[in-house]
């Protein structure tokens, strides 16, 4: 994000075009409930890609669940029963069914991308229909042509509806079930008629009314299937809108926190960064009895090349010195600007010794470093103080003030020099 885009939170354009949805959007995603499914053919497909795998997992479900429901029966049956071919039908046909619901859960578990799930149904739904026409033309503790016949009726009605709610498939493939189950009334009717003055048209006119029932149920239920997954897709974009523009504060958090505790010019850290890091390393050393060192030093008569050369040629004279000692600090070291021409390095683990080295070091360098000011080349000295952490030093400041008076007595010295005070 840029740090001057002042934006309102969500300001990014999928949360206002999903917020702000034109009338020809909200049309696109509206549902048709003749065709039971989007108007928009695009968001449908997104849609029946995204809900496969729980429109797999209601199927093995219902799968599951009819078909140990159907066996429930095999008790009633093999009591009721008493001839031998009507008991070897009724088992071969009700276990017949759950070894098929078993044979198509399995495919579908491991080869989903193999077996079309609507056809998965409408296999299971066939083989319904003949382990149903079975049972009943070999049932003989029912009157067939009342008992037997009502019960044939009753189970294939309450098939339709129930293919209707539980299986989530198009109309088209919901009309041809329902056909499967029409059919295999129709066998029934045909082998075992009802008795002399029963009407089949009530019992077509009970099926008609259960396939308007069903498709209004099921288009019911594909609606309200859509809506949720919509509003799932709108919360879902929201948290990623959400979880994006915190992202982007962040960032910004982490640019402006650099920014206040960097300098501009020489990319390394500036006073309040020294003070900060420096507070928290002078709180160890003193709690832990650890040794601690601070240098400063300045670049000796910088004003000078500031009023001949101009202070872009001062700007890179401190550049060029920064650069210089960079190159020659450890990775614990802090080394800030701490103003003007004048930096500070905090050297944790470093005693009188190696405090005093580094200084020597840094005033060498730059001593030794040949410095390009408009087209001439330049030489620059730095003096250097440096303060030893003792228990005399109760505050962070106490160090500091001693290496700028040390700094201030190196100047007095003749500059180009290091003074250590311990």
């Amino acid at each position: 994000m840029d740090p001057v885009n002042r934006r309102a939170p969500f300001a990014d354009e999928r949360y206002w075009s999903c917020m702000a949805e034109t009338e020809e959007n909200q049309e696109s995603r509206s549902f048709h409930f003749l065709l039971g499914r989007f108007r928009d053919k695009d968001l449908e497909r997104q849609y029946r890609s995204e809900t496969h795998e729980l429109d797999l997992q209601h199927v093995i479900r219902a799968l599951v669940v009819v078909s140990l429901v159907y066996a429930s029966f095999l008790p009633i049956d093999l009591v009721e029963q008493s001839a031998r071919d009507a008991i070897v039908a009724t088992v071969a046909s009700r276990l017949g069914l759950l070894v098929l619901a078993g044979v198509l859960v399995l495919f579908l578990r491991h080869f989903a991308e193999r077996v079309h799930l609507e056809l998965a149904v409408f296999l299971y739904i066939v083989g319904f229909c003949v382990a149903s026409d079975v049972i009943f033309l070999y049932q003989d503790y029912l009157e067939p042509s009342t008992e037997g016949y009502m019960m044939a009726a009753l189970t294939y009605l309450i098939a339709t509806l129930a293919a209707y709610v539980l299986f989530p498939m198009r109309y088209s493939r919901q009309i041809l079930c329902s056909a499967c189950f029409a059919i295999g009334f129709a066998v029934v009717h045909r082998l075992v008629p009802p008795q002399a003055g029963f009407h089949p048209s009530v019992v077509a006119n009970f099926f008609v009314t259960a396939n308007v029932l069903g498709l209004v149920l099921s288009g019911r239920i594909k609606e309200l299937r859509r809506d949720q997954w919509l509003a799932m897709n709108q919360v879902r974009h929201r948290a990623d809108d959400l979880k994006h523009e915190i992202e982007q504060r962040e960032v910004l958090e982490d640019r402006l926190r650099e920014q206040a505790n960097t300098d501009p010019l020489t990319g390394i850290g500036n006073r309040r960064n020294f003070f900060t890091l420096g507070q928290e390393i002078f709180d160890q050393a003193q709690r832990y009895n650890r040794p601690l060192s601070v240098v400063l030093f300045d670049v000796d008569h910088f004003k000078h090349i500031n009023d001949t050369y101009g202070l872009a040629a001062g700007d890179e004279v401190l550049k060029t010195v920064v650069g210089a000692i960079c190159g020659i600090l450890r990775k614990p070291d802090v080394f800030c600007r701490y103003g003007g021409e004048e930096f500070a390095v905090l050297l944790p683990e470093s005693d009188a010794v190696g405090g005093s080295r580094l200084a020597e070091r840094i005033r060498s360098v730059v001593e030794e470093r040949t410095i390009r000011v408009n087209e001439t080349e330049e030489h620059v000295t730095v003096s250097v103080g440096v303060a030893v952490y003792t228990e005399r030093d109760k505050e962070f400041g106490d160090l500091i003030t001693r290496a700028d008076d040390a700094l201030y007595s190196a100047k007095r010295k003749g500059r180009n020099t290091v003074v250590v005070s311990v």
